[in-house]
């Protein structure tokens, strides 16, 4: 069964993921690929010629998920925002959905433990998603 776990950043989707994955299971994590290729101290701290390879390395093992049938393993694809397409794709393989939420203290409180430069792109995602939905209603 292919789980897609979607969400937010800072609202647990690893997190929810290491709480319902079992030994065998598959996970497709960005942030764990691109761990795989550096050497960091941080899950998501990493250069954007490092992320750019992660995501490379990621379509790659998603396209393989796609066109495998897999019957007897679980997969959970963190993927925080896919587009139409992409859900159109995962759905055509029978996939459930779970997306993640925190509350903003939640989120204030996970903030707390990302690097500096991190936070600064968290809070700038969150200031345009608020700006976003702000237009949407007028």
């Amino acid at each position: 069964m292919l789980t897609v776990i979607m969400g937010d950043p800072l609202t647990g989707k690893s997190t929810y993921v290491k709480q319902h994955a079992k030994q065998g299971d598959i996970i497709i994590d960005l942030d764990e690929i691109a761990r795989a290729l550096t050497v960091t101290k941080m899950s998501h701290q990493y250069g954007l010629h490092i992320r750019q390879l992660a995501i490379i390395a990621r379509q790659s093992v998603i396209n393989k998920i796609l066109s495998t049938n897999y019957r007897d393993v679980d997969i959970w694809l963190i993927h925080a925002d896919p587009s139409p397409k992409q859900l159109q794709q995962y759905q055509m393989r029978g996939a459930k959905f779970y997306k993640c939420q925190a509350s903003r203290a939640e989120l204030a409180e996970r903030l707390q433990t990302r690097a500096p430069e991190n936070q600064a792109k968290i809070k700038q995602y969150y200031a345009n998603k608020a700006t976003k939905a702000y237009a949407e209603d007028y």
